[in-house]
């Protein structure tokens, strides 16, 4: 039991090292990732399933918070439900999207001369995406009465974007002078994918209004 314990602390002190280098110190650890051999399936249960469960655990939360547990049973028993696939359902379309982004990703490198990996395309949108992922943190309170709030979304959305930017040149090997044109294409394509996706789940009542 111990050594379980131990293993995470340490895995989770690797995570938040990761997660603040990547915000912090791009340049540098973009670098650092681009010599890494580490596999798309350790980046995926060690850093986005964590990261991705952000969004719905502090959207639900803040439901939770607000509301409470209803008094009746059929409405509480519902309500728990909802609490329960909700969260997942979201989770779940969050990684299809950064799937997708690592998709447009790898189909677009080599025509601005990356490489074509699809591996490597994975963790580029991965850890791209984190400052998206940090700044969820703040649907915890309702973005329809804070409609502010929705501005720090922005900033982290934007901060991606220069992290693109950097990803796709350091770990694809796009050209530095071809990496904004990629950036802009492959966000925009990955954007389009990503909508038909949540509109998809949301014309099948998966996903909540926030």
């Amino acid at each position: 039991m111990t050594s379980n314990r131990i293993e995470w602390a340490r895995s989770m002190r690797r995570l938040f090292t990761r997660v603040a280098n990547i915000v912090l110190h791009p340049d540098r650890e973009w670098q650092a990732i681009a010599q890494e051999r580490r596999g798309a399936w350790q980046v995926f249960k060690r850093y986005l399933l964590p990261l991705t469960a952000i969004a719905p655990l502090a959207y639900h939360g803040g439901i939770l918070a607000r509301v409470g547990l209803p008094e009746d049973a059929i409405f509480r028993e519902a309500f728990v439900q909802f609490l329960i696939l909700s969260p997942l359902t979201n989770w779940l379309v969050s990684i299809l999207g950064i799937y997708a982004i690592g998709a447009v990703i790898y189909l677009l490198a080599p025509f601005f001369g990356g490489q074509r990996d699809l591996s490597r395309a994975f963790i580029v949108a991965v850890y791209a995406t984190t400052p998206v992922w940090l700044t969820c943190l703040v649907l915890i309170a309702p973005i329809a009465r804070f409609p502010l709030l929705g501005t720090v979304i922005l900033i982290g959305a934007m901060h991606s974007c220069y992290l693109f930017y950097l990803g796709v040149h350091h770990v694809m090997r796009v050209p530095l002078n071809q990496a904004a044109e990629f950036t802009g294409i492959a966000l925009l394509g990955s954007t389009l994918l990503t909508t038909i996706l949540s509109y998809a789940a949301g014309a099948a009542g998966l996903l909540p209004l926030i």
